[in-house]
């Protein structure tokens, strides 16, 4: 079914209330954007100013942001950061119309502009605040997501290969999509199987083993076409090693302050001078501290990160700091409400029409969120005491709530604008008011903004 034209042009309004949104933000927002990472990427961007592609810049600070970033680096400091502030406003209202676009042509019109909206206040708008690759990445995994889970419903060669496209682009904004696009070529290669065996039984198993592994062949070549110009470059700048990620390295290393007391220079060069046992490995760290203490470290790490997503960042003080306090915090404060509204989505779907044969078409795009989303959680909960901040998990949240809002598409097997049921409808009549409510907030009242980075 097609959409009509006022859902493109709500999204072209959205992504306009996105940049407005953003400089207001800008103009309120008491937080220096040169905090945290702003002056490294800053530097890298003068350094590499002059190339000509994200593939023959420096992979200490992700180059597809430190590329786009280096029109602006012929300024002073303060004004490189006002300048910067002005692009990622519009970087953010470019993320809302691809996001909008996807949603659009996946979910019923009214969730996808709801899920649109939720992610320029929720997501996108805080991170235009500082210097960083972020808001990229969030966008580009976003979409990797969805693609991917669209090729694993049919076993898609055409979107595998688009997910591979954007998988590579999302590397070179930052290379942690590594495990995804490898959770999404185990997925397609076994659901390709099992649709293949199907086909064609018994006699034709060779056969089928051989074509099921064409779209994650597909999926991967399309990825290399994007990234293997970055890695060539890397591979002889880094003597043999495909990136110098100073993240990837201490990955292994107790807290922060530990890593920028030793492993803040983690060059081929500075890692061969140190001794074996001083290497930043897992070996080592197991070797240091345990099995327990790991296991330890893991799972406080899954609380807290499980925490970030389901509570506000200072839940004691909620109603009295961001609604009637002199300063907020965050730009959507019922944030946490909005995520719930959304996974309720495929419960009320399935009350209302009771579809529940096309279930069986969800299993695997639900294999492949959960594995995402399950894999990212572990590792981001691993890496809490070396950074803790919000931003590592709100990359979770738009592939997990598109896929609830796909599952009571696909499950109420009602074709029209709004969900089946007066339950579903009502639920985004109050999701709409939360959110307009929120923007109103961020246009008209003139209380200043504390976004702290570690929140986002």
């Amino acid at each position: 079914m097609t959409r009509p034209a006022i859902f493109y042009l709500l999204l072209a309004a959205l992504a306009g209330l996105t940049i407005v949104g953003s400089l207001v933000l800008s103009s309120r927002n008491q937080m220096d954007p040169s905090f945290g990472d702003g002056e490294s990427y800053r530097l890298l961007s003068s350094e590499f100013s002059d190339a000509a592609a994200p593939f023959g810049t420096d992979g200490v600070r992700n180059e597809l942001y430190t590329f786009l970033s280096r029109a602006f680096v012929g300024t002073v400091p303060g004004k490189f950061f006002s300048q910067i502030r002005v692009f990622n406003s519009c970087l953010a209202g470019a993320s809302v119309l691809l996001l909008g676009a996807a949603f659009l042509a996946t979910l019923h019109p009214v969730d996808a502009i709801l899920l649109a909206w939720f992610a320029a206040l929720g997501l996108l708008i805080p991170l235009t605040q500082y210097v960083a690759a972020e808001n990229i990445f969030l966008t580009l995994f976003a979409l990797s997501s969805v693609l991917g889970a669209l090729a694993l419903r049919g076993g898609d060669l055409r979107y595998a290969a688009a997910t591979g496209l954007v998988t590579g682009l999302a590397y070179l904004a930052k290379p942690s999509v590594a495990p995804a696009l490898g959770i999404f070529l185990v997925c397609i290669t076994l659901r390709c199987l099992s649709l293949e065996l199907r086909r064609a039984g018994k006699s034709g198993a060779m056969g089928a083993v051989a074509r099921a592994g064409v779209p994650a062949l597909a999926a991967l070549v399309a990825t290399l076409l994007v990234v293997s110009p970055r890695l060539a470059y890397a591979y002889g700048r880094y003597d043999g090693q495909f990136s110098y990620n100073h993240s990837s390295h201490v990955f292994w290393v107790e807290n922060w302050e530990k890593c920028t007391r030793y492993y803040m220079d983690c060059s081929p060069a500075a890692l061969a001078r140190m001794s074996p046992e001083a290497l930043p490995t897992a070996e080592n760290y197991l070797r240091r501290n345990g099995f327990n203490h790991c296991v330890k470290r893991l799972f406080s790490g899954v609380y807290l990160r499980l925490r970030q997503l389901v509570l506000p960042a200072n839940p004691a003080s909620f109603l009295r700091s961001e609604l009637f306090g002199t300063e907020r915090s965050t730009v959507l404060p019922v944030r946490e409400l909005l995520i719930l509204g959304f996974l309720a989505a495929p419960i009320l779907a399935v009350l209302a029409a009771k579809n529940v044969r096309a279930a069986e078409s969800l299993l695997w795009p639900g294999v492949f969120v959960a594995l995402l989303s399950a894999a990212y959680l572990f590792a981001y909960a691993w890496y809490f005491p070396i950074a803790s901040g919000y931003r590592f998990t709100n990359t979770l949240i738009l592939p997990i709530c598109w896929l609830a809002l796909y599952a009571g598409k696909s499950l109420d097997g009602v074709r029209c604008h709004w969900p089946a049921g007066r339950p579903g409808r009502a639920l985004r009549l109050v999701i709409c008011a939360l959110l307009l409510a929120s923007t109103g907030l961020l246009l008209f009242d003139p209380r200043p903004y504390r976004v702290v980075w570690q929140t986002f």
